[in-house]
C-alpha cells in the first residue's frame, strides 16, 4: 500500500512537471506582449481554481472519513435542507463553494461542526491570507500592465491624428499613414528587434554580430549562392550577413524602384510582398516577390552598368533586405579562393544574362527560385566533395592573383575572370 501511494505521488510530480514544460512551450510560442500578460492571468486563475479543487475535496474528505456518532458538516447540511442523501457532485459543488469563500470576505450556510474540521478551516484561512493575496496581486499587475499598454498606445496615435491635423495633411496621405503605423505597431507587438530587448546590450561585439548574421542568414540562403558560401565558407557567409546587410520597412503602395533608375542594392524580402511590373510592346507583365522564394537586382552585385527594368513596390505592408554591392565584394575578397569561386558563378551568371537580354521581353530584375534555382545552382560546383573542394581551393590559393577594377563586370570580378 505504501508503494502504491508512493507511486502515486511520483506521477503527480512527474505530471506537474510536464505541465510546467507545457506552459513554457506556450509562452515561447507567444509572439505577442499582451497574449503574454493574458496567459499569465490565465495561469494565475488556473491556479486559484486547482488550489480550491484541492481543499475543497480535503474538506469533503474530512467529513467522508470521520468515524460514526462525530457530527460533520454534511450531516449538518442534511438536517438543514431535509435530505437524506446528496449526490457527489452536489456535495463537490458545496464544498468548492466552501473553499472560494475561505479566500474572498463573502460567506455561506456551511461551518464547520467539530474540532477536526475548525482546526482545518483555521489552517485554510491562514494560508488564504497570503496565497490569496499573492494570486490576486499577481492579475492585478498583469491588468494594470495590460491597460498601460492600451493607455500608451491610445496616447501615441492621438499625438499622431493630432500633428496630421494641424498640418493639414492631405486625407489619403493621412489614411496610408496611420494603416502603417497600426500595421507596424502591430507588428512592433508581435515581433521584436534587437534595440527592443536592452539586455542584449550586454553582449560582447562577437556575440551580437553571430546574433545579427543568424537573424540574416535564413532570408539570404533562398539564393543557391548564399546557401553554397553558407556550407563551404561559414566564416565568410556570416560576415556578409552581418555587414553587408540593411532593412527598410515598406507600406503598402511604397516604390522600391523604377524602371530605369540605377542598381545599387540586391534585395530579398524578409516580410510581406512585393510587386513588379514590367512595360513591354506587348503590355504589361506582372510579378509578385514573395518571401523565401524571390530575389530582385541580382545584377547589381556583378556589374555597375545595371539599370532596372521595371518597377518595384510593395504589395502589402514588408520588410526587404537590402546587399551592399561594394561590402559583399570587400568580404569575399577577403578570402581569395572563395571569390575564385564566386568570380567563377559570376561570368556564368552574365552569360545567362546575355542570353536573357537576347531572348525579347525575358531581361527582368526578378529572378522566382522556385523556377530558376535549378540554373542558378548550375553555376556553382556543387558536385564537389569536401576534400575535393579543399584541394581545388589550394590550387587556386597558389594561381590567384590580386584583384583590380574590372569594366563590364564589377569591380574585382573581372579580374578574377581574366
Amino acid at each position: 500500500m505504501l508503494r502504491v501511494v508512493r507511486l502515486a505521488r511520483v506521477i503527480r510530480l512527474l505530471r506537474l512537471v510536464r505541465l510546467k514544460r507545457l506552459f513554457e512551450k506556450i509562452e515561447d510560442a507567444l509572439d505577442s506582449e499582451y497574449y503574454s500578460v493574458l496567459f499569465n492571468i490565465f495561469k494565475m486563475m488556473l491556479l486559484l481554481f486547482t488550489v480550491n479543487h484541492v481543499i475543497a475535496c480535503a474538506w469533503y474528505a474530512l467529513a467522508d472519513l470521520q468515524p460514526g456518532g462525530v457530527n460533520t458538516w454534511v450531516d449538518t447540511l442534511r438536517l438543514t435542507m431535509s435530505l437524506e442523501s446528496f449526490d457527489w457532485v452536489h456535495l463537490y459543488l458545496v464544498s468548492l463553494h466552501w473553499s472560494l469563500t475561505q479566500f474572498t470576505p463573502a460567506g455561506m450556510d456551511v461551518t464547520p461542526t467539530n474540532e477536526i474540521e475548525r482546526g482545518f478551516t483555521i489552517g485554510v484561512v491562514i494560508f488564504a491570507l497570503v496565497g490569496f493575496a499573492y494570486v490576486v496581486g499577481s492579475i492585478t499587475a498583469s491588468l494594470g500592465q495590460l491597460r498601460a499598454m492600451s493607455e500608451e498606445a491610445s496616447k501615441d496615435f492621438w499625438q499622431m491624428r493630432r500633428f496630421l491635423n494641424q498640418n493639414s495633411v492631405d486625407h489619403i496621405l493621412a489614411a496610408r499613414i496611420q494603416r502603417f503605423v497600426e500595421y507596424a505597431y502591430t507588428r512592433q507587438q508581435k515581433t521584436m528587434s534587437i534595440n527592443q530587448v536592452k539586455v542584449l546590450s550586454l553582449l560582447s561585439k562577437q556575440l551580437m554580430e553571430e546574433l545579427q548574421s543568424t537573424i540574416n542568414q535564413p532570408h539570404m540562403k533562398v539564393h543557391p549562392l548564399f546557401n553554397f558560401l553558407n556550407e563551404f565558407s561559414f566564416i565568410t557567409m556570416n560576415r556578409l550577413a552581418k555587414e553587408s546587410v540593411s532593412h527598410m520597412e515598406m507600406a503598402q503602395g511604397d516604390t522600391l524602384f523604377l524602371p530605369e533608375q540605377h542598381a545599387t542594392c540586391m534585395y530579398f524580402v524578409a516580410f510581406g510582398r512585393l510587386e513588379y511590373v514590367r512595360v513591354l510592346e506587348s503590355g504589361e507583365i506582372k510579378e509578385f516577390v514573395d518571401k523565401g522564394e524571390d530575389w530582385l537586382a541580382e545584377p547589381s552585385l556583378w556589374t555597375e552598368n545595371w539599370y532596372h527594368v521595371g518597377e518595384a513596390k510593395a504589395y502589402t505592408d514588408c520588410e526587404v533586405l537590402l546587399i551592399d554591392p561594394q561590402a559583399f565584394e570587400n568580404i569575399l575578397n577577403v578570402v581569395r579562393p572563395v571569390a575564385s569561386i564566386v568570380a567563377q558563378y559570376c561570368r556564368l551568371f552574365m552569360v545567362w544574362l546575355e542570353s536573357l537580354e537576347e531572348q525579347e521581353g525575358m531581361l527582368t530584375d526578378v529572378i522566382q527560385g522556385d523556377q530558376v534555382s535549378d540554373t542558378i545552382r548550375s553555376f556553382l560546383p556543387m558536385w564537389c566533395l569536401r576534400r575535393t573542394f579543399m584541394i581545388f581551393l589550394l590550387s587556386e590559393c597558389r594561381s590567384f592573383g590580386p584583384l583590380h577594377t574590372g569594366v563590364a563586370v564589377k569591380a574585382g570580378w573581372g579580374s578574377v575572370l581574366l
